[in-house]
Formats: C-alpha cells, sequence, structure tokens
C-alpha cells in the first residue's frame, strides 16, 4: 500500500485540444491547477465495494468467524465507460473538417474495445437529430502499453478521434469497455482474455464460507493528468456526463449486469505520473494509419518488465498508519501452578484497547526457550491459558492485527526479569486527525464531575473524559476507510453503528469517506436486485422468497435496511454532500421501492415481517419490537421524503420529474401509516423504544401536524378531528414521562441509550439526559473501560462485563455505536447542533448549569465552528456561509460575543413553565357570549365576549373583571364584579366608543396600571396623581370584528370602574410616532402596561398583511403620553421555522396579547401571550432577564381544544392569571362549541 493521498471532488470537464500536444486539461479552472493533478474515475461504488471485499477477505483470513449476512457484491472487474463529446471552436464548423484528437490516460485495466455512439438526448425534440449518421466512419483507435510498478501492473492507453466537426453538434458518446483481469497466451502463441469467473455477488453468512472464492481484481479505472495548463487552444473536444455500468462474462459471451449509471465524483491527488513509464515515443500510429474507417487495437508490452514506476491508483492507497507503542506497565504474575524459578510470569498492560500487530522479542543470548502468550482485551481472560499460543523462536510476530489492551507472557529458564523480553504493539490507525473537540478548564470552578485519575488524564472532568474515550472508540473503529462496528470481532460496517458514528464522527473527526465508503457498501446489499423486481414475485416458491429477502435486508436485518436510509439523512444533516447524495440516490430508491413492493401492506402502509426474519432494534428479547420497527419504517420514509425534496430544490427538468414521482409514492405510503397510528391507537403498546423512535424521528409532532387543521381562522371542529388532536397531543407528554420513568424495559446498548438520551434532551430535559450519560458511559469508565463496550447495564457486575452471547469473553470492548457521547455532550451542554444540512444552519444553547469554562470545535464543509464559553462571556466563531441562532435570533458570520449572564437556555425556560402547566377546566364560561347586561342602548344584542382582565381597586374586597362585548357593529368594555373570582354580577358599561370619533369602532381596556407587576401579587390598581390609569386599544371603523387599522389610547378613571379617554388622538399607530416598522404596518392591537424602575413599557401585538402575521413590540415613556418605538422591535416574533426536519410549531403565525409580570422565584420577567400556528391558538410562555430580550417554551401552557367539553375547541387566548390561595386562576377567551366567551382554568 502506498502512503500517497487522495481527495474526493466533482469531476470537472476534460478538455483536449488537437494540436497533437501531450495535454489533458480539467475544466476552466486548468490554469490555476498544479501540472500534477490528476483526477481518476471509477464506476459509481466499485472502490467502496473493492476495499470491502478486501476488508472481508482481511476478516476471513483472520479467522473470526463473523456472522454477516447480506447479499454482499463485489467490484466487476469488467465495466464500461461513455462521455458525450462536445466540439469547441472559434473557427465555422459548417464546411466540416477532420480534426485529429488524441486523448491519453492511465488505467489498471486494458481497453477491450472503444467506439462511438449516437448521444440520443433530446431527439425527440430535434428532427435533425433522428438522422442516422454512421460513426463508425470516424475511424476510432486506441494503443494500449502494458507497465509494470510496485503496485502492480497498469496501462498507459492512447484513444485517437478523429472528428469530422460539422457533424461534432450531433454529440457522439465515446464508449470504452475495460477489463482489469490480465490476458494471458494461448497453445496458439496468441493472447487471449482470461475469463476466469467474477467473483460471486451471493455472500454467505459466515465469511469462512468464502474460502474457495475466485481472485479478487481490482474496479476498472481511468486516471486524467493535468499537463502544460497554462496554454490555451483554439480547437478543442469536450468530455463531459461520464456514465459507467457493470459488465460481467459468461461462456456465451457478454452480458450487461447494470443500468447506465452517471458518475459526478472522482478522487484526486498531486501524484505524478512517472516520466519513465509513460513513452511517448511509443505510439505506433501515422497520421495516415489514424485516418482508417476501422477501428484498431494496438497493444505494446516494451520495457513493461524494466518500468521502475510506483504509480499509485486509489484501491493501492494505504488506509492506515503504523505506529509502535510499547507497554505503560509490566506486572509480575505470581507463580500459579508452582513452577519455581525457571519460569518467569508477566502481564503487559498497554494502558488501553488497541488495534494492531504484536511484536514479542527475547532479547536473551541463552538458549531459545520456549513461550507462551495470551492477548486479550481484559485482564480476567489474559490470565487464562485457555487459547494461548505457544512459540519456539527468538521473535513472535503476529500474523493479523489484534484487539487487546492486556499481553500475558510465560516463558522457561529465565529469572523473573521483564528485561529479557521485549513486546511491542504496531497499533494500526486510520489516516484520521481530531477537528473538532470539546475540552473543559480543570480549575475549581468547574462544576463538572470529575474522574478518578486514569493513565495521565489525571483529574479531568467527567464530561471530558468520556467524550475522549468516545472520540478514541470511534477512531480505533475506523477501520480500512470504513466505519466498522468492533475491532475485537467484526471489523466490518454494519448500519445501526453507523448511524451512532455519523452524529460522533461530525463533533470529532469529520471525515466524510468513512462515511461515504460504509454508506456505499451498505447500499449495494442485495435489495436492489429482487429476483421478481421485474415480474410477479408469485412464480418463486414461499421458501426461496423469504430466503431472499433474509439475506437482501442490510445485514440481513429488517431494521438495518431502515438506518441505511436514516443515515443518509443524517449524512446530508451533518455533512451536506449533496454529491453523493445525487451519486447514490438511484440506490436508495431501488432499495426504498423495493420494500414498498415487498414489504409494505397496501392498506396500512405498515412493514411486514414474519418470524423469518430479524428484527433488531435493540440487545433486548423482552421488547415489543413491532410498534418500534413501525415507527423506524415511517422515519426511514420521511428522511427519503426531506432527501428527494433536497435533490428536487437542485434538479434540472430531466430529472425533476422523476424526483417528483418518488416524492409522490413516498408521501402516499406515509399518509397511510400515519392514519395506522392514529386509527389503530397503538400507543397505549409503546415500549421505550418506541418512545424513544417517536421522539427523535418526529412522528409525534407530525401526527399532531396532521390532527391540526390547516386553517386556524376556521379550524375543523368536528368531533373526530377534536377526538384525534387531543389524543395525538399527548404523545410527546408520555414519551416525557415514560422516558424518565424506570417502569419500562431498560435498553440494552450504548446504540440506544444515546438514542434515549438524545430523546430526551429534544424534549427539553437535557440536565437529565446529561445524567444518563454521566451514569451510563461514566460506569463503563468506572469499570475501568478505555473505550467504550458493545452492551452495558449499569447494574452490571463487573465480572460480567466480559460476557457476551451466552459465551465467557464474546463482549466486543470497542464498539462503534459506543462513541455517541461524542455527539451528545456537545448538543446537551451547549446546545450546538445543526439544523440545516451541512451546519448551514445551527444553534448554539449553553446550558444555565454549564460548566464554568467549556469549549467545543465543529469542522464543516463551510469552515470551523468555535464555541467558548468562560464564567462571564459566550465566543462564538460562525463560518462564511453559515448562520447561528441563539436565543432565538439568527447571527451571521463572524465573531461574536455575548455577557453569559444574559443568556438564557431553551432548558431553563421549560423548566420554569412547569409550574403553569397541569390546568383543571371548567366546563362553561364563566361570562357567556351574551351576558345578561341591563338594557342601555341596545347592549341586548351583544353576540361575542373577549379579552378579560381581572383586577382589585384600593380598599376594596371584591374582584371586577373588565371583557369586551362585540354586538357585530363595534366593541364595548365592560366590567363585572365578584367575591369568589367563580360567579360574576353587576354588568356595566366600563368604556362605550363615540359616533364619529376616532374610536367609533370600539375600545378594549385591559392594560391597567397596577400597585405591583409580580407573578403573584394581588392585581390592585395603582394611583397616580389620584387617578387610575389603561391602556386601550382602538378601532375608527366599526361594522365588523377588528376591522383595520387598529390604534392604542390612553384613559383614565376616578373609580377604576367607568373610564375615559386621556387625549382625543392616538398614543401609538400604524402612523407613528417614531418608525414605523413592516411588521406593523396594517394595525396596532392590544397593549399592555408595566412599570419599571421609573419607566412605563408598553407591550403590544401588532399585524403585518397580507400574510396575516402578529408579533409583539415594545414602546417605551416616562409620562403615559409620549412614546417611543424600541429600535429592535418586533421583540417576540413568529416562531421561525429554521430544522426542515421539524413540524410546524404552535405560534408561526401570530404572538399576541402579551402579559407581563416578575416572577421572583426565578429572578425574570414571565410573559404570557397566545400563540397561533397549527392546531389553533393556544396559551403560551416566555422569559426574559431584561425585557427587551426573550426566549420562549415552544409547547404550548394549554392547549385550544383541551377542555374536554369542547368550550376551546377553536382558540384558547387572551388570558388575564391570577394567584391566590395557592391556586392560579386563568381567565381566557374560549371559543368553541358554545361560542366566543369567557372561560376560567384552574391549577387545583
Amino acid at each position: 500500500m502506498s502512503t500517497s493521498t487522495w481527495s474526493r471532488c466533482d469531476i470537472p470537464p476534460i478538455i483536449i485540444p488537437t494540436d497533437g500536444a501531450d495535454d489533458i486539461r480539467i475544466g476552466h479552472v486548468a490554469s490555476n491547477t498544479p501540472s500534477d493533478t490528476h483526477y481518476t474515475i471509477y464506476g459509481p461504488g466499485e472502490l467502496e465495494t473493492y476495499r470491502h471485499a478486501e476488508l472481508r477477505r482481511s476478516v476471513r483470513d483472520a479467522k473470526l468467524k463473523v456472522f454477516y449476512p447480506g447479499n454482499w457484491r463485489d467490484p466487476s472487474p469488467r465495466a464500461a465507460f461513455r462521455a458525450s463529446l462536445s466540439y469547441n471552436s472559434s473557427e465555422s464548423t459548417s464546411t466540416g473538417e477532420r480534426k485529429m484528437f488524441r486523448w491519453k490516460f492511465r488505467s489498471n485495466a486494458r481497453i477491450v474495445s472503444a467506439h462511438l455512439e449516437r448521444d440520443r438526448t433530446g431527439d425527440a425534440d430535434n428532427k435533425e437529430h433522428r438522422v442516422e449518421k454512421d460513426l463508425a466512419a470516424w475511424g476510432v483507435e486506441h494503443e494500449t502499453s502494458a507497465q509494470t510498478s510496485q503496485n502492480g501492473r497498469f496501462y498507459d492507453c492512447t484513444i485517437f478521434l478523429p472528428i469530422n466537426t460539422a457533424e461534432a453538434s450531433f454529440r457522439p458518446r465515446l464508449l470504452l469497455e475495460l477489463d482489469t483481469r490480465p490476458m494471458h497466451s494461448g497453445n496458439d502463441g496468441s493472447s487471449k482474455e482470461n475469463f476466469s469467473p467474477t467473483p460471486n455477488d451471493d455472500r454467505s453468512l459466515f465469511l469462512e464460507n468464502e474460502e474457495n472464492e475466485s481472485h479478487l481484481y481490482p474496479p476498472p479505472c481511468i486516471s486524467l493528468q493535468v499537463t502544460n495548463s497554462l496554454q490555451d487552444f483554439a480547437n478543442q473536444l469536450l468530455f463531459e456526463s461520464w456514465e459507467w455500468r457493470r459488465l460481467k462474462d459468461n461462456h456465451d459471451g457478454e452480458e450487461i449486469d447494470s443500468e447506465w449509471c452517471g458518475i459526478h465524483q472522482c478522487w484526486t491527488s498531486d501524484w505524478p505520473f512517472e516520466t519513465g513509464s509513460c513513452d511517448a515515443s511509443s505510439s505506433a500510429f501515422s497520421h495516415s494509419s489514424q485516418e482508417q474507417n476501422s477501428t484498431s487495437t494496438h497493444t505494446n508490452s516494451s520495457n513493461a518488465e524494466n518500468a521502475e514506476s510506483c504509480w499509485v491508483f486509489p484501491h493501492h492507497m494505504a488506509l492506515c498508519h503504523v505506529e509502535s507503542l510499547l507497554p505503560q506497565a509490566v506486572i509480575p504474575l505470581p507463580d500459579r501452578d508452582e513452577r519455581g524459578d525457571s519460569f518467569m510470569e508477566c502481564l503487559y498492560d498497554f494502558g488501553k484497547e488497541l488495534l494492531g500487530k504484536v511484536k514479542i522479542t527475547v532479547l536473551s543470548t541463552n538458549d531459545v526457550k520456549p513461550f507462551t502468550y495470551g492477548i486479550s482485551s481484559d485482564a480476567t481472560s489474559c490470565a487464562r491459558d485457555a487459547g494461548f499460543g505457544k512459540e519456539n523462536s527468538l521473535v513472535f510476530i503476529s500474523v493479523h492485527p489484534l484487539a487487546f489492551r492486556y499481553a500475558r507472557i510465560v516463558i522457561e529458564g529465565f529469572d523473573k526479569s521483564a528485561k529479557e523480553l521485549l513486546v511491542v504493539c504496531h497499533s494500526q490507525k486510520p489516516r484520521v486527525t481530531m477537528e473538532g473537540g470539546l475540552s473543559f478548564e480543570t480549575d475549581s470552578t468547574n462544576n463538572a464531575p470529575a474522574t478518578e485519575p486514569n493513565s495521565s488524564d489525571e483529574f479531568l472532568p467527567l464530561d471530558h473524559k468520556i467524550w475522549r474515550c468516545s472520540a478514541y472508540t470511534l477512531q480505533l473503529c475506523m477501520y480500512h476507510n470504513f466505519i466498522v462496528d468492533g475491532i475485537k470481532r467484526d471489523r466490518l460496517p454494519w448500519a445501526g453503528d453507523l448511524a451512532v458514528s455519523i452524529m460522533a464522527n461530525s463533533y470529532s473527526f469529520s471525515d466524510v469517506e468513512s462515511i461515504r465508503f460504509s454508506l456505499a457498501v451498505l447500499g449495494r446489499c442485495g435489495i436492489d436486485a429482487m429476483p421478481w423486481d421485474d415480474g410477479d414475485r408469485e412464480g418463486l416458491d414461499h421458501a426461496t422468497q423469504e430466503a431472499f429477502m433474509r439475506e437482501s435486508h442490510v445485514n440481513g436485518i429488517v431494521d438495518f435496511s431502515l438506518w441505511y436510509v436514516i443515515s443518509h439523512w443524517l449524512y446530508q444533516r451533518y455533512f451536506g454532500d449533496v454529491a453523493f447524495l445525487k451519486q447514490e440516490w438511484a440506490i436508495v430508491t431501488k432499495r426504498l421501492s423495493s420494500l414498498i413492493k415487498v414489504c409494505t401492506d397496501v392498506h396500512t402502509g405498515r412493514l411486514i415481517t414474519n418470524d423469518e426474519n430479524w428484527v433488531f432494534i435493540d440487545w433486548s428479547d423482552s421488547v415489543e419490537k413491532t410498534t418500534a420497527l413501525q415507527i423506524l419504517w415511517w422515519w426511514a420514509l420521511e428522511c427519503s421524503s426531506l432527501l428527494v425534496d433536497t435533490l428536487i430544490s437542485l434538479a434540472d427538468d430531466k430529472t425533476s420529474a422523476g424526483h417528483e414521482e418518488f416524492s409522490r409514492l413516498i408521501r402516499d405510503v406515509k399518509s397511510r401509516l400515519e392514519s395506522f397510528f392514529v386509527e389503530d391507537d397503538i400507543q397505549h403498546s409503546y415500549s421505550r423504544h418506541a418512545h424513544i423512535l417517536g421522539v427523535l424521528s418526529g412522528l409525534n409532532l407530525r401526527l399532531v401536524d396532521n390532527a391540526s387543521s390547516n386553517d386556524w381562522w376556521n379550524p375543523d371542529l368536528s368531533d373526530d378531528r377534536w377526538r384525534s388532536l387531543v389524543k395525538v397531543r399527548k404523545l410527546d407528554h408520555q414519551s416525557r414521562d415514560a422516558l424518565l420513568g424506570d417502569e419500562l424495559v431498560c435498553v440494552g446498548t450504548p446504540f440506544m441509550k444515546h438514542l434515549e438520551c438524545l430523546a430526551i434532551s429534544r424534549l427539553g430535559e437535557r440536565s437529565s439526559a446529561l445524567d444518563r450519560v454521566r451514569n451510563y458511559w461514566g460506569g463503563m469508565l468506572r469499570a475501568g473501560a478505555t473505550t467504550f463496550y458493545e452492551a452495558f447495564a449499569e447494574h452490571e457486575k463487573l465480572d460480567d462485563i466480559a460476557k457476551f452471547y451466552k459465551r465467557p469473553f464474546a463482549r466486543s470492548l470497542c464498539h462503534a455505536w459506543g462513541s455517541g457521547p461524542c455527539a451528545l455532550l456537545p448538543e446537551v451542554l451547549l446546545g450546538l447542533r445543526p439544523i440545516a444540512d451541512g451546519w448551514k444552519v445551527f444553534s448554539v444553547d449553553p446550558l444555565d448549569e454549564c460548566p464554568a469554562a467549556i469549549s467545543s470545535s465543529v469542522k464543516t464543509k463551510h469552515g470551523v465552528i468555535k464555541v467558548d464559553l468562560d464564567p462571564t462571556m459566550l465566543k462564538i466563531i460562525i463560518p462564511h456561509g453559515t448562520t447561528m441562532v441563539l436565543m432565538e435570533r439568527s447571527y451571521g458570520p463572524g465573531s461574536h460575543c455575548f455577557l453569559r449572564a444574559k443568556l438564557l437556555s431553551s432548558q431553563t425556560v421549560h423548566q420554569w413553565s412547569k409550574k403553569y402547566r397541569g390546568w383543571f377546566h371548567h366546563p362553561r364560561h364563566i361570562i357567556p357570549n351574551n351576558p345578561q347586561i341591563p338594557v342601555v342602548s341596545g347592549w341586548e344584542n351583544i353576540i361575542m365576549t373577549d379579552v378579560p382582565t381581572v383586577y382589585q381597586i384600593p380598599g376594596d374586597k371584591k374582584y371586577y373583571i373588565s371583557f369586551v362585548g362585540f354586538d357585530g357593529s363595534c366593541y364595548r368594555s365592560f366590567v363585572a364584579e365578584s367575591t369568589d373570582l367563580l360567579s360574576w354580577t353587576s354588568f356595566r358599561l366600563a368604556m362605550g366608543c363615540k359616533e364619529g370619533g376616532p374610536d367609533e369602532g370600539g375600545v378594549v381596556l385591559g392594560a391597567y396600571l397596577y400597585e405591583c407587576y409580580d407573578i403573584k401579587a394581588p392585581r390592585v390598581l395603582k394611583r397616580v396623581d389620584g387617578r387610575f390609569y389603561s391602556l386601550y386599544g382602538a378601532y375608527s371603523k366599526k361594522g365588523g370584528y377588528e376591522i383595520d387599522p387598529g390604534h392604542q389610547g390612553l384613559a383614565a378613571s376616578d373609580d377604576g370602574l367607568f373610564w375615559v379617554p386621556v387625549k382625543n388622538e392616538s398614543i401609538l399607530s400604524i402612523f407613528g410616532p417614531g418608525t414605523v416598522g413592516t411588521w406593523e404596518k396594517d394595525s396596532i392591537y392590544q397593549p399592555w402596561l408595566l412599570e419599571h424602575d421609573g419607566t412605563y413599557y408598553n407591550f403590544y401585538n401588532a399585524k403585518q398583511m397580507p400574510q396575516w402575521v402578529e408579533q409583539i413590540g415594545i414602546a417605551t415613556s416616562k409620562n403615559l403620553r409620549e412614546w417611543k418605538r424600541h429600535e429592535d422591535n418586533p421583540i417576540l416574533r413568529v416562531d421561525t421555522v429554521f430544522d426542515s426536519a421539524c413540524p410546524g410549531r404552535y405560534d408561526t403565525q401570530f404572538c399576541s396579547d402579551a402579559k407581563v409580570f416578575f416572577d421572583d422565584e426565578v429572578n425574570h420577567w414571565v410573559m404570557f401571550y397566545f400563540g397561533v400556528g397549527k392546531g389553533g391558538a393556544h396559551i403560551m410562555i416566555a422569559f426574559s432577564k431584561d425585557l427587551l430580550h426573550w426566549i420562549r417554551d415552544p409547547e404550548p401552557l394549554y392547549y385550544s381544544g383541551d377542555n374536554p367539553s369542547g368550550l376551546d375547541k377553536s382558540y384558547a387566548h387572551k388570558i388575564s392569571i391570577l394567584y391566590l390561595n395557592k391556586t392560579w386562576y386563568i381567565f381566557y377567551c374560549a371559543v368553541g362549541d358554545a361560542g366566543r366567551g369567557i372561560g376560567l382554568l384552574t391549577s387545583q
């Protein structure tokens, strides 16, 4: 293997000049490309499957006895490439002229044939293109010169293309057939193709059964060098739109084994072509011979054996580097069997898990005595004689890499001195570097728990130790360019490990190739070539069908076929590699289409399984897995829907139709499956695993979306819709209770524990998720782990940790799916996670209980995101091309600093809001939609009541409530009184509207000036200069409900019951004062008045049309009469859904009617408001430290429709909150079956 480095890139166009210069240029960027740069093209997935086949053989040869089901595909040694040609010239081509183009490339394969064919793209739209052209007359010829390098045979190839420029507009395509199998000489001395069988595509379950496989040949490739790139040519032939298909041979001739696949990416390196291995003088063609009308083939192997080239193709590339490590401790062992002083027995401890070859050297010059050795991952198994090897030489080197930490050696004839032996591990590590990180300061102010000292870590914080151990676990499992499940046993890629590893990889090594390689080979496992794909499956007997199904799922596991699709979405979310998605999309769609056609119930959309199928979910036999599997199936469909949406947004006219057709297929199955989840009421049988997947997949929220009417203005009030909505809204609450509780069966692996912690975090319980990370992965550290295990239970005895599969030492102690904390800890502690593909948009949301000093970095394709949190500041570096969301505000590229004292985490807001949840319903309006008000001036026609506000008058023990009455024409404010807050009497007019005045359409009282704004204080009106004051909303037009434009006024009262305007003009309107923002250009609505530190604050909501979006702004005043708008309005905006994978929220249309108080228990301001989004209007909450910067809890305090009587089916909004006798009271406008009236909620 060579140490040459290669990287993947998009295939640029290849430009060939006509003047015979030895030049191959790569697109229009060639002038900026180093002259020794070259590009190598393989068929899609061929390099990956070749490496995978090598890996399977290495595992087999090491006799690891791996169970590895699946119809794994090997690369094809025979394949066809084709590219479209176009002639670019500044000269006229109408007369037609034959020009000679010479294209040179290097390959690991012989040219079997080369010819031109018609590119019929667009024929249907162009009659001229339907004219047949005799392409054979163009006389394609080729020459191949075989060379030998240290890495094997390769070929320098030349294609001669005499192009008639008049006919070049027909865009011919050059088709090459290549074969990596060598020629052999026949009995007659002629050269013949070696038709040895190509590798069998049907892999057996146990790799040791593959011993009789045929020779593994590498896949054909084409390598192109860039030379003379600064020279400009007038006439050029352009190669573009590369395609590939695999070919296989049978005794009757050639057989096409696949359709043409587009090639979008290639490999690039600056490894130079060796000048001695490519002799330009070997051309056997004269100008006249090049113009022959038939295809000719010449092979020149002169000097092939003497070429001293070290040429390297990507499939030669070394995949790891070797580091020699010595033991950290040598422990003499007691003489267990009293063998005497002539035996030395020592345990060599390398201090951590390693993967490498072990070398044991006897340094003594005495006679060689036999010694025995044992190598293991745990000291207990290493101390046993079982499985020991024996050696009679001075040096022992293991043939294959071993996964181990300890080596025990017993040798005869030595004194008890370890100096007589030298034990070395030649450790194998992937060629990756740590690109991300998570670090902590270790001073006394850091509140992250510390661990016991281990190795050189001293007293590192536990979180740091967990993160480092996770990263090391992942690094060891990045083996031969794949992410393998473990180093001890399988050393092969599995889809479950990959899903967790993608997330962990993003926060640590940011190594895309290990993910690409793993996804590529997992996608080429059988199910894309089901025997009944082109026919009726009924033609096969049941046993044959089941056998194909078992072996056709990824890794032979039903749910791993689904994790494969989900992993594609995770890869896009965390890495944003659209080019790879385009290349693999045909495989993804083929797999999903086969699953839908073969495995899906046509009525319910459910995935059908039987006892023959392996459904894994988790290592637990006592878990009900059926429901979890169906949720996982929905998640795979949802991920594919998001992926195809990405492709549709980028597609051209040729591909968009196919993408849209597939999108419709996915939506149809998803829709049936979602109806099944609701109608069958399977939520009652949810396991812990089903709850985890329901949260992470977004299914819980999607079911709420489906049950919510899209028409927020006039929602569906049918009982069926209402019952469904009430049921599915409970899902997240049920999942939270289930995951935080201990009634359900626990998860069995770090794989599912990672997902559980992630789900708990996404539910807003990040502190609980952090505790679980520390207990679970910290428990492995306390058990002595240096890498994380395949399975672990917190109650597990130390003596049982190595046991698994009913074998004493079978457990993998370094497993890829144990690396989850690499991603978990930065997300849980700092809220650092992508919310758009490739980190284009990401969030930062540090926990308020976060350690005093913590730093994290993530390398993205846009650059490195850097987050530094210290005791006083949060510093963030945002790369160009990305946006950060912090406390609901967006920030662009650059370096940003925030005072830590002003930060407020979503986790804290979620915890603070809990005391305002859990409401008891009153079944009827306390003030109906048509209250019986004494008949004066036609008030008997009131049809709606709205906007309740409860208050008290100084010295009066009674409670008063103001509300709006609407008679179909205008609003008036009324007041009623009560002694128990339940029964209201003495209705009277509080403030009327004046005909012809600025408030002719109505007035809405309620923004009173209180004596105290503490959330638990009585709502007692405050006198200023002997009068009570209130802001009010007003409308200048009557005749309808809230006719624009609304504005605000100031009213006063002598008794707190009857109110009059203080001034005739408005205090705030769409015309001023100050600059009126676009967000408030159409109407100003209800105010809320608050006094703090000598300043009056007016929280108001305003409307923007035609979207009809309402948001909350703030204005300030020193005298209640002159007001100034805040420059950063609105201060609470409608909730923007940054995450395309997240369903709609509850306040994406309105954030309205703020009611602000001070909560001294949390030392923050609290705002109650109503949000309009999915499912109507809901009561919501937000918190702030300074009245200007707010962060909301996205989950409503109370949903519309929660009242079992149907009182608030449509809307629950416009509240007034009061605390009395340890009970919270919320008066609100309830709109439902009984019309629009005033409802009541209480906390007990």
